[in-house]
C-alpha cells in the first residue's frame, strides 16, 4: 500500500476535526467566573498561562504582530480580539493553546479553568462579535466506532471548541477518514457556528 503524505496544515486540520473522543459523555457544570472580568490585551490575558503552556508568550507576541501587519482587520475587531483567535489557531510543540484549552474545557474539575479566564473573556468576546453562520450542514469524524457512546435521541454537550468542515469529499479522502473501515461521521445541522478563517493563522 502506498504511503500517504500529510502536510503540516493537513495534519492540523485532521487533528482538530477528529478531536472528538475526549469529549465528555456526561453533563458538566457551566463555565463561570470569566464573564465579569475586564477585557485586557492578549499578552496580558495569557500571563497566568506561562507556567502551563510552553512558549505561549512568544506565540502571543507573534499573533499580535501578524495581526498588526494586516492591511485591515476584518469584522471591526480590535487587534487583541483578532489576535486571540489567531493564537488559538496556531500550532506549536510540545502543546498548542487549542489542545490544552480544549482539554481544560472538557474537564470535570472546573477549577482548572481559572488561569484561562482572562483569555476566555477575550476569545469569547471575539467569537460573539462574529456573525453566526446561519443554517449550514457541517461534518466532523473519527476513525473509531462511537455509535454506542452516542445513542439516538440523547442530547450531548461538546464543551470544547469544535472544528468542522463543509466538505464531505475532504473527509472521505484517503488523507482524512477515507471511504472504508471503521469510522464515525457526525453530520451537524448548525445555525450558530462561527467562521474564524479571516482571523486564523491558516486561511483555508
Amino acid at each position: 500500500m502506498a504511503s500517504i503524505y500529510l502536510s503540516s496544515s493537513a495534519q492540523q486540520q485532521l487533528a482538530r476535526i477528529s478531536d472528538i473522543q475526549s469529549e465528555p459523555r456526561r453533563t458538566l457544570t457551566p463555565i463561570q467566573g470569566y464573564q465579569n472580568l475586564p477585557l485586557v490585551t492578549l499578552e496580558k490575558s495569557i500571563e497566568p498561562l506561562t507556567d502551563l503552556i510552553e512558549d505561549i508568550e512568544a506565540m502571543a507576541y507573534n499573533a499580535v504582530q501578524q495581526t498588526q501587519e494586516l492591511s485591515a482587520i476584518p469584522d471591526g475587531f480590535t487587534v487583541n480580539e483578532s489576535a486571540s483567535l489567531r493564537l488559538y489557531s496556531m500550532e506549536w510543540k510540545p502543546g498548542s493553546l487549542y489542545t490544552i484549552l480544549n482539554r481544560i474545557l472538557r474537564s470535570e474539575d472546573r477549577e482548572l479553568q481559572e488561569p484561562f479566564f482572562y483569555y476566555l473573556k477575550l476569545f469569547l468576546t471575539a467569537l460573539w462579535k462574529l456573525p453566526p453562520t446561519g443554517r449550514i450542514h457541517v461534518q466532523r469524524g473519527i476513525k473509531l466506532d462511537l455509535s454506542e457512546e452516542y445513542p439516538e435521541g440523547k442530547t450531548f454537550t461538546w464543551w470544547g471548541c469544535s472544528s468542522t468542515t463543509q466538505s464531505i469529499k475532504m473527509l472521505e479522502s484517503e488523507k482524512f477518514l477515507g471511504k472504508g473501515g471503521i469510522r464515525t461521521l457526525f453530520n451537524i445541522d448548525c445555525s450558530s457556528g462561527k467562521i474564524i478563517k479571516y482571523h486564523s493563522a491558516y486561511t483555508h
